[in-house]
């Protein structure tokens, strides 16, 4: 006769690890759509070039 804790406990374990391999894809996803971001488009990070590089003083008179 089969036990049957053993095959419950089983299905758990295998449960968990799809769920492991779920989310470890999901955050990979999230990951790698952050550096396309922020490596490849670069749209916050604009190249400055010449007189952009330099602070312009502003003043209230």
């Amino acid at each position: 006769m089969r036990n049957f804790s053993q095959s419950a406990r089983h299905d758990q374990d295998d449960a968990r690890k799809y769920q492991f391999i779920f989310m470890a894809i999901g955050v990979a996803i999230i990951a790698g759509g952050l550096w396309w971001l922020y490596e490849v488009e670069r749209p916050y990070h604009p190249i400055l070039q010449g007189n952009d590089l330099h602070m312009q003083p502003v003043s209230d008179s």
